[in-house]
C-alpha cells in the first residue's frame, strides 16, 4: 500500500470513529434512561457540585451514565446554574429535560 493510501485511511477510520462517538453521545441526551418510569422527589442542597448531582441520579436510575451527563453539563456550562430545590424527575425524562428542569 502506498503512503497516501494508508494516510486516507487512517484519517477515514478516525473520522468514522469520531462522527460514532458524537452520535453516541447525542443519542444519550435526547434517550430517557428508561420509558414510563415512575417520577421521584430529588432535592438538591444549595452549594451541591454537578458531580455530586449525576451521582445522585445515576444511583436513582434517572440517568444511566454519570460521566456522559456530567461531560454536558461542562461542554454547555451548565454547572453554575444548577439551582437548589426540589425536582419531579424521572427516569423517562431525556438528560436534556432533567438538566432544563435543575
Amino acid at each position: 500500500m502506498s503512503r497516501q493510501r494508508t494516510l486516507f485511511l487512517s484519517i477515514s477510520a478516525i473520522f468514522l470513529l469520531l462522527i460514532f462517538f458524537l452520535l453516541s453521545i447525542a443519542l444519550f441526551w435526547v434517550s430517557p434512561a428508561k420509558r414510563g418510569a415512575e417520577s421521584q422527589v430529588v432535592v438538591v442542597a444549595e452549594g451541591t457540585p454537578p458531580t455530586q448531582v449525576a451521582e445522585d441520579l445515576q444511583r436513582r436510575g434517572i440517568i444511566s451514565s454519570r460521566r456522559l451527563f456530567i461531560l454536558w453539563v461542562k461542554v454547555l456550562g451548565l454547572g453554575k446554574k444548577i439551582k437548589a430545590g426540589e425536582y419531579s424527575l424521572g427516569a423517562g425524562d431525556s438528560p436534556a429535560a432533567i438538566l432544563d428542569k435543575l
